[in-house]
């Protein structure tokens, strides 16, 4: 961000927020560019959000800055938390929000015994606490289609 404080106090009035708001919201614009391309999960996404600037007049177009009820500021996240960091997949919400929206359940199968079990949460702690076995490696069986510890059937079902 840079430090010219008028442009700042500009930035901050547009959208408003307060200066330390602001120096969050580009620490949130500098994590979003960085992580494009480079971390996992993020290897085939482009960063299209232009600069710190045109961030702010898309912050201010929806509606300014904001926080949840809960005192939480709202946040950038992807729809569906898919593709690129693009003005035309991104939405401005908070938290609780954004988990709605990329909710999902696990189904999972137990083919020993018939079981099956519906829910939403943390697979590896559900795992534990419905069947009683650790959730290590779950998650990769789920992803891949194969048997859990030979025996679980998990299947993942987005809403």
């Amino acid at each position: 961000m840079p430090t010219d404080n008028r442009k700042n106090l500009e930035r901050a009035a547009k959208i408003n927020c307060t200066l330390p708001q602001l120096r969050k919201l580009n620490v949130q614009f500098l994590n979003i560019k960085y992580r494009c391309g480079r971390l996992k999960g993020y290897e085939t996404c482009q960063f299209k959000l232009g600069t710190f600037d045109d961030f702010i007049n898309w912050i201010a177009d929806q509606g300014g800055y904001r926080t949840s009820p809960h005192g939480h500021a709202y946040h950038v996240s992807r729809i569906r938390d898919q593709g690129d960091y693009a003005y035309n997949n991104i939405r401005w919400c908070s938290h609780q929000e954004n988990l709605k929206e990329t909710a999902h359940f696990w189904l999972v199968t137990d083919l020993l015994t018939s079981r099956q079990e519906l829910f939403q949460g943390n697979l590896a702690d559900k795992l534990k606490e419905l069947f009683d076995v650790s959730g290590y490696g779950a998650y990769k069986a789920a992803e891949s289609g194969r048997l859990y510890k030979n025996r679980f059937k998990i299947d993942k079902l987005s809403i």
